[in-house]
């Protein structure tokens, strides 16, 4: 087991100065551990702590796939759906993995309190927990890749992730500016539209609770009331890359509105996308189903 201990503050100008920096996460440890050894490649556990506004202590799981055989000098973050790391994560990573590209996957969720309950009666708690939630993945993403260039010369950054996972590499593809190219599917931008009309059985249950709390019956009241108070929005990291980027819309979905998708994708520049019927599953699942295009994609960029 290798155990690194650092105390230091992350000295990178975030894209969003706002209520929440990457400035207010303090990194305690990283802890790697050999999970799998695998012929092609292995699967270490890195464990990693963090001081958050100075306060809370946070704790995140990474997946750290290595290729054992012909190693490119390439990392991939792969960020996971909203449901976690699950089988369509799992197989893309071996995928890129047994292609020699290193990859790390995350969902950036503190194991510390992986189920929060939250005062839907106090506007702040909430509002505040939707920006933690965005400045999370950016920063558990920054720290990793810092610590793994200890030990790693990765001369190429990408991206890559379907639905929440799509969103969150948007927001990496704006902020971390190592990354060189994003492969993204079904992802959305305007967060105040999708938390007041997103199907995502989760996100519908949080919003019914929320509306309740506020006393409001009509989405576009809720629309309203998010759009007053949320600052932080993929839409605004994807307009600062200056990265390539790939995206594919569903045409069909509910989960994340097809017109949030729209929205992204124009306040990317216009990137080149693909467009398919089905809905949001269907979207997701081509992460797999076009895995030698993407992996095309990425290694015109070595």
């Amino acid at each position: 087991m290798k155990k690194i201990y650092l105390i230091f503050l992350i000295l990178i100008n975030p894209v969003f100065a706002e209520d929440i920096s990457l400035t207010d996460y303090e990194v305690i440890s990283h802890v790697k551990k050999l999970e799998k050894k695998k012929r092609k490649y292995t699967v270490s556990k890195i464990t990693q702590e963090l001081i958050e506004l100075g306060a809370e202590t946070i704790k995140f799981s990474i997946d750290f796939y290595e290729p054992t055989k012909k190693a490119l000098n390439a990392l991939v973050i792969l960020s996971p759906t909203i449901n976690g790391e699950g089988f369509v994560e799992k197989s893309t990573a071996k995928f890129l993995v047994k292609n020699g590209f290193h990859v790390i996957v995350s969902e950036f969720r503190n194991l510390n309190n992986l189920n929060p309950v939250y005062d839907y009666s106090k506007e702040d708690e909430v509002i505040r927990a939707y920006e933690k939630g965005f400045f999370r993945p950016i920063a558990g993403a920054r720290l990793t890749l810092d610590y793994l260039k200890k030990d790693y010369n990765f001369d190429k950054v990408f991206a890559v992730g379907g639905s929440q996972g799509g969103i969150r590499s948007t927001i990496l593809l704006g902020s971390i500016a190592e990354i060189r190219a994003a492969w993204v599917n079904v992802a959305g931008g305007d967060f105040p539209s999708l938390y007041a009309y997103s199907e995502v059985k989760q996100l519908v249950k949080d919003r019914a609770v929320h509306m309740k709390a506020l006393n409001l019956t009509d989405k576009k009241d809720y629309e309203a009331y998010m759009r007053s108070r949320l600052k932080n929005d993929p839409m605004s990291a994807c307009k600062k890359r200056k990265a390539d980027l790939r995206m594919l819309i569903s045409l069909n979905d509910d989960s994340v509105p097809t017109s949030n998708q729209l929205k992204l994708w124009k306040a990317c520049g216009k990137p080149e996308k693909r467009e398919i019927k089905g809905g949001h599953v269907a979207g997701v699942l081509k992460l797999l189903t076009e895995k030698k295009k993407m992996l095309s994609f990425l290694k015109s960029y070595l």
